[in-house]
């Protein structure tokens, strides 16, 4: 982006052959690997076959997440819609702080995606014990360096949003979202690894109705009645964050009441 934008001057164009680019090159690079690789999951087309077992199990799990995300991409459009009625200075410092805060999107999604590995293999061990120690650890990581890159974006802000316009309005903008988004990272961090981890747990249709529930449906509401009754963008900024908040409350609470790792039918089976 920032070569495009910068270097070559080519603005919101630009930032779309950037992302164009970015994503073939990623895509090539990651074919290359899996066709190259001597590891187990060389891909040898000859020996491509659907396994009936596995397929179904894959569906199982995979389903929700791809509907989620799915879901959660439409409602981002709504949002962006909204975010549209105030003009083009708003829609490209919201850009902009986006782009920014996919830094600390990253290592959130990361440590997501561990959670998923790691306690789909200890529960097919049965190391229950091991699940909670590394699930407490993945998640409060996951917040501190959320947290830790919230702080940066919160006080560095206006300097990096600089990087992609000088125009005041944009950078108003901008920082008004980094003010409001960046010191609230951590319950997103909490969403995303507890999410990670019901799924590794086999249990990925609570992360999707979760999801569903309150990052799309309750952020859209929240957003439309807050508009009607302030007309204020703040009020579309602000849907992050409670959203975030609410997800992490109702996922804590189910960590805490719900037998998630299905210790009670492990031992009624050892029984």
């Amino acid at each position: 982006d920032l070569i495009f934008v910068l270097v070559f001057g080519m603005g919101i164009q630009g930032v779309a052959y950037a992302t164009v680019i970015s994503q073939l090159v990623s895509t090539v690079l990651s074919l290359r690997l899996l066709f190259t690789t001597k590891e187990v999951i060389r891909i040898r087309i000859p020996k491509i076959q659907i396994h009936k077992v596995f397929a179904g199990e894959i569906l199982r799990l995979g389903v929700p997440s791809g509907i989620q995300n799915s879901v959660t991409s439409f409602a981002n459009v709504i949002l962006q819609y909204s975010i549209n009625l105030f003009g083009a200075s708003a829609i490209a410092g919201n850009g902009a702080f986006m782009r920014i805060q996919g830094f600390a999107f990253i290592p959130i999604t990361a440590f997501g995606l561990a959670l998923t590995t790691f306690t789909g293999q200890n529960l097919g061990a049965g190391e229950f014990e091991r699940v909670k120690q590394g699930s407490r650890f993945g998640i409060l990581f996951a917040m501190l360096i959320a947290e830790a890159i919230g702080l940066i974006i919160y006080f560095g802000a206006g300097p990096m949003l600089s990087l992609f316009s000088r125009d005041p309005e944009v950078l108003a903008y901008g920082i008004s979202k980094a003010k409001i988004s960046a010191l609230l990272l951590f319950p997103m961090a909490l969403s995303h690894a507890m999410a990670g981890l019901y799924r590794g747990a086999g249990k990925s249709i609570v992360p999707m109705t979760v999801m569903l529930a309150v990052w799309c449906v309750f952020r859209i509401i929240f957003i439309q009645v807050g508009l009607y009754l302030f007309h204020d963008i703040r009020v579309v900024f602000w849907a992050y964050p409670v959203t975030w908040s609410i997800s992490a409350v109702i996922f804590t609470i189910y960590y805490f009441t719900v037998d998630w790792m299905g210790q009670e039918k492990y031992a009624r089976a050892a029984a």
